[in-house]
């Protein structure tokens, strides 16, 4: 009996220690999975990462700044980029927004700009600086200090805008064509003039996104 017991218990104690190296093998198999699909980080990939989004922070808070942005530029390069990160031009409500912003700004211009009397002459044109880009108001500078500056010392000209017309309008290189019918009357001493006059207005987007003028061209009068 003696004999018999000691082969039992031998044989129970073999039958654990099977089952503990099954149950380790099994544990092990399962960390080997863990690490197997867990992605492996690099430090190059962190660094690219913290790169991006250093990147992209730079680029917004250059465009919240009030002098615009300071080292990037928004052109048709990389408009793209700018919508993205500001959710801007992302549909058609705010794509019809802009040009319905665009047809405003033509008309406030092109009325305030075409009405000036001969007091006013040297100071209307500045007023309306703020709407201009540096090209457009270094031609109109020339003109209020050439052509105006050299008629008589009675008269002045109203300008009502009647009708705008988009002629064409490209978001991605921030640039609007307006086409404007307007009645104008000129007074010259004791004269009265009556006109329509039609013009194209050509407008670019500043870096904050709002339309500027940088160039108007009048045709013949009718």
């Amino acid at each position: 009996m003696a004999l018999q017991e000691r082969t039992f218990y031998l044989g129970l104690t073999g039958v654990g220690i099977a089952v503990v190296i099954v149950v380790m093998l099994a544990v092990l198999g399962m960390f080997n999975r863990d690490d197997a699909s867990t992605p492996e980080v690099t430090s190059s990939s962190v660094n690219t990462q913290i790169a991006d989004t250093e990147e992209k922070q730079r680029l917004l808070d250059s465009i919240d700044s009030p002098a615009g942005p300071k080292q990037y530029t928004f052109d048709s390069e990389n408009s793209a980029e700018y919508a993205t990160l500001l959710n801007v031009g992302s549909s058609d409500a705010d794509q019809n927004e802009l040009v319905e912003d665009a047809r405003e700004t033509t008309q406030f211009f092109v009325e305030r700009f075409g009405t000036y009397t001969s007091d006013t002459s040297r100071t209307y044109a500045r007023d309306l600086q703020g709407f201009m880009t540096d090209r457009m108001w270094n031609s109109v500078a020339q003109y209020v200090d050439t052509d105006i500056a050299g008629r008589s010392n009675d008269f002045s000209i109203e300008t009502q805008v009647l009708s705008t017309d988009v002629v064409d309008v490209s978001l991605p290189n921030r640039r609007a064509e307006i086409s404007v019918r307007a009645y104008r009357t000129e007074i010259f001493s004791s004269e009265t003039d009556a006109y329509n006059q039609s013009a194209v207005v050509v407008l670019r987007q500043g870096n904050d996104g709002s339309w500027l003028v940088d160039s108007i061209a009048w045709n013949s009068r009718s």
